[in-house]
This record gives C-alpha cells, sequence and structure tokens, in this order.
C-alpha cells in the first residue's frame, strides 16, 4: 500500500509527491515517462494518479502536438500549478521559482522530451542528472547555451549531455561543437545523443572535417574538435540502454569480454606507468592487447587509434584489439593496418544480446 502525505485535506500518494519533485526539477515529463520511472506495472495506475493530481489543479497537462509525427496525437505532456509548487513547499522542499519560469516554449518541448528521456532511463539505474538551469548556475555557463544537463554515474564521474534531432541543423551542430570546446575545462566529458543515423553522421563529420568560420568577409580555419577527455556519439536508444544496462564502463567491458571471448588484465593505466597508451589491457588469442569498444563513438579514443602509430607499436608491444570498428567511417581516417588493428566486429545480434535481450524472446 503507497505511503500517503496530506496536503490542506488533499491525499497525495508517496509516488505522486516524487512525480511533483520530478516536475519542478525537469520542468515537464510526458506521461510515459512517468509510467516509465514510476508506474512501469500499470497504465491504470499513473493515469489515475495524474488524474487525481490534475483534478486538484496541481499539475496541468496539454496534448504537444505533432511530437509523434504527422497524422498521430501528440504526447501529453505535464508541468506543475502554482498549487503544486505549494504542495511541494509545504512538504519541504525548497522552492525557488514561480510556476510561470518553469514554462516551455512549444519549439523547446521536443528538445526537452528527448532530453528527460534520457534523465528518466539513467535515473533507474542509479545515475544523478541534473537539468540545464542547474547546471549552468553550478558552472557559471552562459544562459543561451543548448546543452541539456549533466549526467553522473554511481562512481561519481561527470558527462555533460546534448540530445540532437534528426532534423538537426548544421548551425545547431557547430554551436554544441563550439560550446564543448569552450567548456571542457570545467565539465570534461560529455555524451551526445543523436536521433537518426543523419544527424549522427553529421556530428561526426564535422568534429573530424569541421567548416570553415565566416567572420566579417574572412573565413577563419577550424580545428577538428579534441577535448582529451571522453566525448561520446551515440544513437539515443542505443546510448541510453547501454549507460543503463551498464551504468560504468567497467560492467560493459566484462560483459564484452564474456561475449567475444577475450580476458580483461587490467582496466587502468597503473602508476607510474608512462609507455601505456590506452588504459584496458586485455588477452586475446595468447597475446596482450589494448582494449577499444568504439559502440558510443567516442572522438577521444579515435583519435588515440590514429596517433598509433608503427612506432608506439614498436615501443609498447601491443596491438589495438577494436570492437565496433566498422561504425566508422572514411572521413575519420584511421589507418587500415592489420599490423596494429585487430578487429573484432559485432553484429547487430551481438548488440542485441547485449542491450535488448527481451527482443529475442
Amino acid at each position: 500500500m503507497m505511503e500517503e502525505v496530506t496536503f490542506d485535506g488533499l491525499i497525495v500518494s508517496e509516488k505522486e509527491l516524487k512525480v511533483l519533485k520530478d516536475l519542478y526539477n525537469y520542468r515537464s515529463l510526458t506521461t510515459e515517462q512517468i509510467k516509465r520511472k514510476y508506474f512501469s506495472d500499470s497504465k491504470y495506475y499513473v493515469d489515475r494518479a495524474l488524474y487525481r493530481l490534475r483534478n486538484r489543479k496541481i499539475i496541468t497537462s496539454s496534448v504537444f502536438k505533432g511530437s509523434r509525427g504527422k497524422g498521430r496525437k501528440g504526447h501529453t505532456v505535464h508541468r506543475l500549478t502554482e498549487t503544486g509548487l505549494e504542495c511541494l513547499a509545504r512538504h519541504g522542499m525548497s522552492v525557488e521559482v514561480q510556476s510561470t519560469q518553469l514554462y516551455i516554449r512549444p519549439n523547446q518541448m521536443h528538445y526537452l522530451t528527448m532530453a528527460n528521456d534520457v534523465m528518466v532511463d539513467l535515473t533507474l539505474a542509479g545515475w544523478e542528472v541534473w537539468d540545464s538551469r542547474k547546471v549552468k548556475r553550478e558552472f557559471n555557463l552562459d544562459r543561451k547555451m543548448t546543452i541539456a544537463g549533466l549526467l553522473i554515474n554511481p562512481e561519481g564521474k561527470r558527462f555533460g549531455y546534448y540530445v540532437l534531432d534528426s532534423a538537426s541543423t548544421i548551425q545547431t551542430i557547430g554551436k554544441i561543437q563550439a560550446e564543448i570546446k569552450d567548456n571542457y575545462p570545467r565539465i570534461k566529458n560529455f555524451i551526445i545523443f543523436t536521433k537518426g543515423q543523419r544527424s549522427y553522421e553529421q556530428f561526426m563529420e564535422y568534429s573530424f572535417n569541421p567548416r570553415n568560420k565566416r567572420v566579417a568577409n574572412r573565413l577563419i580555419e577550424q580545428k577538428p574538435i579534441y577535448t582529451g577527455y571522453d566525448l561520446k556519439v551515440v544513437s539515443s536508444r542505443t546510448g541510453r540502454r547501454l549507460l543503463q544496462k551498464y551504468p560504468l564502463k567497467s560492467e560493459w567491458i566484462y560483459a564484452l569480454a564474456n561475449h567475444l571471448g577475450f580476458e580483461v588484465i587490467n582496466e587502468t593505466i597503473p602508476e607510474n606507468e608512462f609507455r601505456q597508451s590506452f588504459p584496458i589491457v586485455v588477452k586475446y588469442k595468447d597475446e596482450e592487447m589494448y582494449f577499444v569498444d568504439l559502440l558510443d563513438s567516442d572522438i577521444t579514443q579515435i583519435r588515440h587509434i590514429q596517433n598509433y602509430s608503427n612506432q608506439s607499436y614498436q615501443w609498447e608491444k601491443r596491438k589495438l584489439l577494436v570492437t565496433n570498428y566498422s561504425f566508422l567511417k572514411e572521413y575519420q581516417r584511421i589507418e587500415d593496418n592489420p599490423f596494429l588493428i585487430e578487429k573484432l566486429d559485432m553484429n547487430l545480434s551481438d548488440i542485441a544480446k547485449l542491450l535488448f535481450p527481451e527482443t529475442l524472446q
């Protein structure tokens, strides 16, 4: 039986109070997102809870037109009212905004819904997620930045994150990359969740081959993006499931080792080790190799692969064992050198077994 708390004679369940807190922290949630996070076993209970909150004017709900595609009814989205804010305040939550400050412009709603899909899936797996407002306050960032928020895994590692729609423009991609270049010394790691193959390919293309920037009447050559930290680009569905099912990188590495048949020797560079170009060392075919998985298309790792030369091999005596090598395109210009690189690609069936086993049942 759900624990209940009272607000002026109004009964609010413990789960409903959690929903209200999420609406405060993340501004707007769809019915599907609320169901996934708090009522996964029943559509009836989520509908009943939202009806109760709406009937008491604690939340307001509306249909986001066009959010499911042409000809289909849009997602129903929910946000707090002034009564909802007062309810939270009376139950001990610090409320510092008015309901008008939680309003989302229609042209921002699709972007926010994509960002909150990431939030819902990862918080269910023990991640902490900050929305864009909190990130900008904590890091003193420009309020006009397009960053979606910050992800913190169970070990405390932080990632700024962005979402890219399938119809994202080159200008949007350029703005995101400029923001990363300006702010990686403070935030360090980033993940870009893309919707559709086109937005993924365009982001990768302009990461390695950026267009020149026009300033007044001059064209200024732009350098490829490089941070030295994690810079992952992954499809939204795959990336969310990967980080939800394997919140820690080591969990994913050991799952790959078990599935693909190699042995993990160490996961980090030992102290005082100056001749180790990659952190993960494995044994494959009775040979020690460096291991790099590219399912998340980490641009930093791709650059390290590019820079691992024959001279590096002669010094370190380790080949590179690379999974998902076939995800890379020619524009990333990785030398196809069988002497240096051992490919261990996974097909879609392999990925499904590790990330989406329910689809195989």
